[in-house]
């Protein structure tokens, strides 16, 4: 269990991220989000206020991530925020196919 707000925080997002890389922006519930991490939709809203909060967040953290540990092609560090977002779901998605799920 976290043992704070921002570890909570994380948990949730990281949840996010899996669902998406699984389903797909358009496949996204909040309720399954909630469901994944173990807390009510109260609890999840209590840190993001909706969908669209949640999934910017889940942007930020794929930014930094991919900021911190690799260099993307010039053309890829353009693109818009949403499509680049989009653009590491799919990479995402292929390298969880590549896997069997073992990612």
């Amino acid at each position: 269990m976290p043992s704070t707000a921002l570890d909570r925080r994380t948990e949730i997002v990281e949840a996010a991220r899996r669902l998406i890389v699984e389903r797909g922006l358009e496949g996204l519930r909040f309720g399954d989000v909630a469901r994944a991490v173990g807390i009510n939709n109260g609890t999840l809203l209590y840190y993001f206020p909706g969908k669209e909060a949640l999934i910017q967040a889940v942007g930020a953290l794929l930014v930094e991530h991919f900021s911190t540990t690799s260099t993307l092609p010039a053309q890829r560090a353009a693109l818009p925020p949403l499509d680049l977002l989009e653009d590491e779901f799919q990479d995402g998605k292929r390298r969880l196919n590549e896997t069997d799920g073992l990612v």
